[in-house]
């Protein structure tokens, strides 16, 4: 598949977020999708060598966990697989109108007998009614459509499945999934169950409850769901760090979180909260209570 649609709105709106290196990974991610006509192979440091950015593999990581899903066959992504189903029909349906010598020509003008005549000669030259109306005669389009493909049909039920809006969790409250599913629609991102089944599992692995995994996931203001991550475990910076490595406290190795501060000293808890919902302001991203930024795993929270 050498072409595929490209929707900057519905784009632009899902990926605001993104660094310019995550952006331009996502857009390669697409590029290799549709030309190998199927799923991302290997793991976040296979893709990132298939397209070409080896030393960004975290950036890789962030863009697969949040627009694909891993499955047996790889990485995966509804839309692709989508635009996938809709351009394999496109060529089917082409090879079925090649078989059958192409599309059929228009006639020229009228048929009187044997012969054929201009539509602009005289009603007399016509062929004359009769009472009994003319046969029917078949088109290719008139032949009973063949019956789909077991894979092609595999892919259609999964397609639905997708799509089968969801049912609210028996431990999530009503306040907690109208407050979501708002959130859902901020970002025009689709409220279905294998949305809502991804992130119990992710949840379940994470030892969260799927309350506080969905009101982690409106704290974190993202399209895609991320559990908290250990702050000693590597993956995010600690300290006075943000997780594009800006400053924004005491030297890494240096905090002394037993110790007692006044609430207008800058490394309290509630000044360090403070400067990090200005920074969520600044990306339009709504502010965080203090129990909802101890979730988000923070160690200047605590």
């Amino acid at each position: 598949m050498h072409y595929y649609s490209h929707h900057i709105d519905s784009y632009t709106s899902a990926t605001r977020h993104l660094t310019p290196m995550e952006d331009l990974a996502y857009r390669r991610m697409l590029e290799v999708y549709y030309r190998d006509e199927g799923p991302l192979q290997g793991d976040a440091t296979a893709v990132a060598r298939r397209i070409g950015l080896r030393e960004f593999v975290e950036s890789v990581a962030l863009v697969l966990a949040e627009f694909f899903t891993e499955t047996e066959a790889g990485w995966r992504q509804e839309r692709c697989e989508e635009e996938l189903a809709n351009y394999r029909q496109v060529v089917e349906r082409n090879r079925a109108n090649g078989n059958l010598g192409g599309r059929p020509r228009k006639p020229s003008g009228l048929q009187v007998g044997s012969q054929s005549v201009a539509s602009g000669n005289p009603v007399a030259t016509q062929s004359k009614p009769t009472g009994n109306p003319p046969n029917p005669t078949p088109t290719p389009n008139s032949e009973p459509t063949k019956p789909a493909s077991p894979a092609a049909a595999k892919r259609l039920g999964a397609g639905s499945a997708s799509k089968q809006p969801a049912e609210k969790p028996a431990d999530v409250s009503d306040d907690l999934w109208g407050e979501w599913q708002a959130f859902r629609k901020s970002k025009r991102a689709p409220v279905t169950q294998r949305v809502l089944d991804d992130t119990r599992k992710k949840a379940s692995e994470a030892g969260m409850t799927m309350a506080d995994a969905l009101t982690h996931w409106i704290a974190q203001g993202y399209i895609g769901f991320f559990p908290p991550r250990d702050g000693n475990g590597g993956k995010r910076p600690d300290g006075g760090f943000d997780r594009f490595g800006n400053w924004k406290g005491v030297p890494r190795g240096k905090q002394n979180y037993s110790a007692e501060l006044s609430e207008d000293d800058p490394e309290h808890p509630i000044q360090l909260l403070a400067n990090e919902n200005g920074i969520r302001a600044s990306k339009s991203l709504p502010p965080l209570t203090m129990e909802q930024w101890k979730l988000l795993g923070d160690p200047r929270a605590r």
